[in-house]
């Protein structure tokens, strides 16, 4: 063997392992295509397979909730997920970042899209709890970094956060461009001044927010024709920021009708 053909062999091992590692990626996991042996369309759980890895079956077709979610984003700039605790939620929203910070939207995507790399901020309650939920969705751990939403090849670089131990700020991300994206880490406790400034491509709360933030969020998205995404599960009842927003929205269902169930989620027009 040649020392050419040895270095070709090696890095056809090193393009197989590199594939084999993306393709595990949670972002190219999420939200999968129907397997050979599904009942196609079925939104029973048990006309679908298991793949290997899973507990339960993940095709795509079940997740009729999530994909409202993100359909709904080519009409309206603000969409709220008004959900149960542990159904996935907090997950969509981190999907649809991704797809927004990179660029790769798959080939079932109905939603919105942009062509050209963004800014977004991202926010929770509290600094800890953005660490502890939204960062872990689309970073992973401090101990096992890489390893959310985000495809680790695309992250370029990360800055943390001050007085927050394993925080992170802002993650900046490759787009399929060729630019740089980028996503800010907030919170609800930086109080109305800390959602002032630039211009973003858009915004994310996974909590319900207070109202004088509530007031800032739109204006970052103006220039932008931006969207904000909304997700947290209403533990404090029928609040005024619930309230106002259920009555001024459109409650859609898979056929893009209006309902009346309150397991719907909400979109809103800016």
């Amino acid at each position: 063997m040649t020392q050419d053909e040895a270095a070709a062999l090696e890095e056809l091992a090193y393009l197989e392992v590199e594939a084999a590692k993306r393709a595990s990626y949670k972002f190219d996991r999420y939200f999968p295509d129907c397997t050979m042996g599904c009942t196609p369309m079925s939104v029973r759980v048990q006309d679908h397979v298991i793949r290997p890895g899973d507990k339960t079956p993940i095709c795509r077709v079940l997740y009729r909730k999530h994909l409202q979610f993100f359909g709904a984003g080519l009409g309206y700039r603000e969409r709220l997920f008004l959900k149960a605790n542990r159904v996935g939620g907090t997950a969509a929203a981190a999907y649809e970042l991704t797809c927004h910070l990179t660029g790769l939207y798959p080939h079932w995507w109905t939603g919105r899209r942009f062509t050209e790399a963004g800014d977004w901020w991202v926010a929770g309650r509290t600094g800890i709890t953005t660490r502890d939920i939204v960062q872990l969705e689309l970073y992973g751990s401090w101990q096992a970094p890489k390893t959310g939403m985000l495809p680790a090849h695309l992250i370029q670089h990360t800055s943390p956060k001050a007085g927050i131990p394993m925080a992170l700020d802002t993650i900046w991300v490759r787009h399929v461009t060729g630019k740089i994206a980028s996503v800010q880490y907030k919170s609800f406790e930086q109080g109305r001044v800390g959602f002032e400034g630039v211009a973003k491509q858009g915004i994310w709360l996974d909590e319900e927010c207070e109202d004088d933030i509530v007031g800032e969020r739109l204006l970052p998205t103006m220039t932008t024709d931006g969207i904000l995404l909304y997700t947290f599960t209403p533990i404090q009842g029928l609040t005024t920021f619930v309230e106002t927003f259920i009555d001024q929205a459109d409650m859609l269902d898979e056929h893009g009708g209006v309902v009346k169930a309150r397991d719907a989620f909400w979109n809103k027009t800016a």
